[in-house]
């Protein structure tokens, strides 16, 4: 937001009511007007160059726009996200780093010998750990002089923000998720790189419109197709919230060796695969192996459910182990569709 803006287009750009309207969406709109005209006009990059720079130095009466575009966005971020059951518990961004974290982080850069000043930028030589070269400030040229202009590029703020984080919360392990453009900049997770889409040209999809049309989808798919998660969950729950059929011994005393079925053995293989995909998933930060694993659990599930009963059987021993499974079942779906963010239905 803040890098396209001048004093003169605070009065050529923007509306009040739109802004409040949906914040995301007009921001949005706004920047690409001045990017627009930014093609057409050079002078509009040196004059929001000329008004970032104060914001950056951390002057209060600059930052007053931009904290109220900030609130704006994230309260319509967090409406969206919560659609999907996502909730975060920090909403930040490299636009809230100062110049003074940024100072610091290339004051450090300096002392490892990673900065190399040439071709009007400064760079972090990063060829050591074959990650090539990058650019963290870049300088400028005028007419009449060149300046380093003191604002700094994304990749800057990328630095000195990792820098706070680490400062502010001493985490163990910090994951980057970014967009594919940043592969040669970071080691990340890449989340790829939507065709022909740019913020800049105004070809982008909003977050609301991807929810509306994924969600139209997923209903047509779900009429389609109703033995799906949710219904495999709650058929399995069903069982499970009725102790009274019958009554489970300490789980040590339960003789799983009688479950000797095809299909509740398929059942419990995939139960006992599953740490292991969770820790697949930690380790290459893909979460489609969950999803995978969920899916093969729910129909290992449909396949028992005519042929693996517990009411009736008539080998109480056999029954106890059915039913001790089941409750495994319950569980592990359970806690596969949470890590994936949806919410188990306990009935339909």
């Amino acid at each position: 937001m803040s890098h396209s803006t001048s004093p003169a287009s605070r009065t050529l750009y923007g509306s009040r009511e739109q802004l409040e309207k949906d914040a995301i969406r007009h921001l949005f709109e706004v920047y690409v007007k001045i990017n627009a005209d930014a093609e057409k006009d050079p002078n509009v990059k040196v004059e929001a160059a000329v008004f970032f720079r104060p914001m950056e130095d951390g002057n209060e009466a600059a930052l007053a726009d931009c904290r109220v575009w900030r609130e704006l966005s994230i309260r319509k971020y967090a409406e969206e996200y919560a659609r999907l059951n996502v909730h975060f518990d920090v909403y930040t961004g490299e636009s809230m780093v100062g110049k003074a974290s940024q100072d610091l982080a290339l004051k450090v850069l300096g002392r490892k010998g990673l900065i190399d000043d040439e071709e009007g930028a400064e760079w972090v030589n990063l060829e050591k750990y074959k990650l090539g070269n990058a650019v963290p400030r870049k300088k400028v040229h005028s007419v009449h002089s060149r300046w380093d202009d003191g604002t700094s590029i994304y990749l800057m703020h990328d630095i000195s923000g990792a820098i706070e984080r680490y400062e502010k919360y001493k985490f163990d392990k910090m994951i980057c998720v970014i967009s594919q453009q940043r592969a040669n900049d970071l080691q990340l997770v890449n989340y790829g790189l939507m065709l022909g889409m740019s913020t800049r040209r105004g070809t982008v999809v909003f977050l609301d419109q991807s929810i509306h049309e994924a969600g139209v989808v997923m209903h047509e798919q779900m009429k389609k197709n109703e033995e799906n998660l949710q219904y495999a969950y709650v058929c399995i729950s069903i069982s499970c919230k009725n102790p009274e059929l019958l009554l489970l011994p300490p789980p040590v005393q339960i003789d799983t060796g009688l479950l000797t079925e095809l299909a509740t053995r398929e059942i419990i293989f995939l139960l006992g695969s599953y740490p292991d995909v969770v820790k697949t998933a930690l380790r290459t930060h893909e979460p489609s192996g969950v999803v995978t694993f969920a899916f093969r659990l729910s129909h290992a599930i449909s396949s028992a459910w005519e042929t693996v009963v517990v009411k009736g059987e008539t080998d109480v021993a056999k029954a106890r182990g059915r039913m001790w499974m089941c409750l495994c079942t319950w569980d592990v779906l359970g806690a596969a569709m949470r890590l994936l963010t949806l919410k188990p239905l306990e009935r339909m």
